[in-house]
């Protein structure tokens, strides 16, 4: 009968998503908007929201020739082997999301040879950056110029496609400068912040992988919900933390504290993890229902026309320096992240300002200026105000996933609550062995989950906490970077290979424990021992991670130590 409930159940689901598909593109097609792209994110947001309804709806669904259960016992049964089968790969998505909010505050821990106090774009003298820019060679007509932001402190000038130099000339590409005096700076040769934040949004497999990772917001948010349902009525219980009735009830306790006290934020991370891939998947699929190009012609409205093509007349070009300083003194509160060049020297010369405004949820791909560069003359304004309240929502997906919004105290908040995540999907599965092996039901498929856990989840994390102790132990230099990759990979190969031992199976949370506990430990109290001997208005931001660092270490540590206790 449960193998008769589970085909009715697949099937159901199969069919929810057809009809959430069918859904999506009626509402591309007729929803009551003359704005394409309005319908289409419409579309997205309906179809995805009737797919959640189909997958809830589908767990009431009863066998054959026997009664539904109820939705209490169905939502319990669905919680429990969905955080049990997904509850691994849910743990590396969100730990890695974790860590992929803080992105910017690692790269500046990483390059502690680069740090220094933040430069105010009004200081910073444009005209010197490009003539610097210059002397080094580049051809810079056709070209993007990054201002300092959040904790990236140097000018990057970058030569776009259109552009960019033949590969066989000695014409540099890319260069960081100093934004006081326009010197080259090498750029730090760092790699351990990208390696664990490209893992958060594709898996390192490109689209599809973003794609996937968007698949496990879907199974957050569902088990969220499930959760705070099945536990509405015993909230009193998400207020106890009992450490003195054994590691099963620290478990459970734990489980539902961090459900129930992060649930909005939990609830904020799922949904706009949702949206981060299938999104652009649902654009790339639905845009044909809402134009007649389809894709290319939704993406020219959603991004702008490009720049108009050179005319081949010279014409004298006035100050880029003096062009910023109008468009400031035209758009007062535009937070400018950076500026575009686009055949300069010629009559048809462009100059770009991309950025936000303070408060608002959007990105500098949506909020553009567009001025002749000739004269100054405002041609276009991109922005999502006014153009509809989906397209406003689907431009608010990634400041509210990755916390730009609110400054450094919201993204200290998100970050806890990647991590509170991350600590959900643990315990749910370690709960779910636990209720098997007091059942005497743990065959085969628990032993493989337990090992795939402590493998996939615990190895990553002592990958983590390994390449954060090399990085703060050995010189920022290009070797170094060169070790982060096979290090990381390969302390996450030996941790899947070493549950394989009954013995290291059984002590796994233990050691996995120690080993990173001892990991994030060391690295933040190496790099805080070393930042004490710097400028405390470069190091602050650092020591900030470093003290997170060591209070994971010493939780972990604590963590490690209490098992061991119990198991002597």
């Amino acid at each position: 009968m449960a193998q008769g409930r589970g085909a009715r159940i697949g099937a159901g689901l199969l069919g929810g998503t057809a009809v959430a598909l069918a859904l999506a593109i009626a509402v591309v097609r007729w929803y009551p908007d003359a704005r394409g792209l309005n319908r289409l994110y419409a579309g997205i947001f309906w179809g995805v929201a009737a797919w959640i309804v189909a997958i809830f709806a589908c767990l009431r669904l009863k066998p054959k020739g026997g009664a539904a259960p109820s939705m209490r016992r169905a939502l319990h049964t669905a919680h429990s082997w969905a955080g049990a089968a997904f509850g691994t790969v849910l743990f590396i998505v969100c730990f890695s999301g974790a860590w992929a909010v803080v992105d910017e505050n690692l790269r500046d821990w990483e390059a502690r040879d680069h740090r220094a106090p933040a430069v105010p774009a009004s200081d910073i003298d444009l005209d010197r950056m490009l003539h610097a820019a210059s002397a080094q060679g580049m051809d810079w007509r056709n070209a993007t110029l990054v201002l300092p932001y959040a904790w990236q402190r140097h000018v990057s000038i970058s030569v776009n496609s259109r552009g960019r130099a033949a590969p066989t000339t000695q014409q540099p590409q890319k260069l960081l400068l100093d934004p006081a005096m326009g010197a080259v700076v090498q750029a730090p040769p760092g790699q351990m912040a990208g390696i664990v934040t490209t893992l958060h949004k594709s898996l390192h497999a490109g689209f599809p992988g973003r794609i996937v990772v968007s698949l496990f917001g879907v199974a957050l948010t569902v088990l969220v919900l499930s959760g705070i349902v099945l536990h509405a009525r015993r909230w009193r219980e998400a207020l106890l933390l009992r450490t003195a009735h054994g590691l099963r009830v620290f478990t459970a306790d734990a489980h539902k504290l961090i459900g129930f006290w992060l649930l909005p934020l939990l609830l904020l991370i799922g949904v706009t993890g949702i949206f981060s891939g299938l999104g652009a998947l649902g654009t790339l699929t639905l845009s044909g229902f809402a134009y007649p190009g389809g894709m290319p012609q939704a993406m020219a409205e959603l991004m702008g026309t490009p720049p108009a093509r050179p005319a081949g007349t010279a014409a004298a070009m006035p100050s880029v320096q003096a062009l910023f300083e109008h468009h400031r003194r035209m758009q007062p509160g535009f937070e400018a992240e950076m500026l575009t060049f686009a055949h300069w020297g010629d009559v048809n010369a462009t100059f770009t300002v991309a950025g936000h405004r303070p408060g608002q949820l959007s990105t500098s791909v949506f909020e553009r200026y567009h001025y002749r560069a000739a004269d100054g003359a405002l041609e276009r304004a991109d922005t999502v105000a006014g153009r509809g309240f989906w397209l406003q929502a689907f431009a608010a997906i990634q400041p509210l996933h990755f916390a730009r919004y609110g400054g450094e105290p919201v993204k200290w908040l998100h970050f806890l609550g990647g991590l509170g995540a991350a600590v959900l999907a643990a315990s749910g599965t370690a709960m779910w062995l636990q209720r098997r092996g007091l059942r005497g039901e743990a065959g085969r498929g628990a032993q493989v989950l337990h090992v795939l856990s402590l493998g996939l989840g615990g190895g990553l994390l002592v990958a983590a906490a390994m390449l954060m102790l090399a990085t703060s132990a050995m010189p920022p230099t290009a070797g170094t970077a060169a070790l982060q990759q096979p290090l990381f990979w390969g302390s996450w190969l030996f941790m899947l290979a070493l549950p394989a031992w009954p013995a290291c199976r059984r002590r796994g949370v233990q050691i996995v424990a120690a080993l990173s506990g001892i990991g994030f430990g060391l690295a933040g109290l190496i790099d805080a021992g070393r930042g004490w001997r710097e400028p405390l208005v470069a190091t602050t931001p650092a020591l900030a991670v470093d003290a997170v660092a060591i209070f994971l270490g010493l939780g972990l540590c604590v963590l490690a130590f209490r098992l061991q206790r119990k198991t002597t």
